[in-house]
């Protein structure tokens, strides 16, 4: 496990919920994910980036690499 922001996580669980998540959404569900994790934006449709309380960028991705 590691610690981020004195919590401690599992890389294992984080694997599990992605897939959850990423089943829900195939199924049909939107999904409002908020991360800092790179990794779990570049597995999405579609990202919002957010700096200072207003939409710096959007992104959605069209080529199907996206699994969420």
């Amino acid at each position: 496990m590691n610690a981020i922001g004195g919590r401690k996580y599992s890389h294992g669980l984080s694997c599990v919920s992605m897939a959850l998540l990423y089943n829900l959404n195939r199924e049909g569900m939107t999904i409002a994910m908020v991360t800092h994790n790179p990794e779990y934006v570049r597995q999405t449709h579609k990202s919002v980036n957010m700096a200072d309380g207003r939409v710096a960028h959007i992104r959605e991705q069209h080529s199907g690499t996206g699994t969420m």
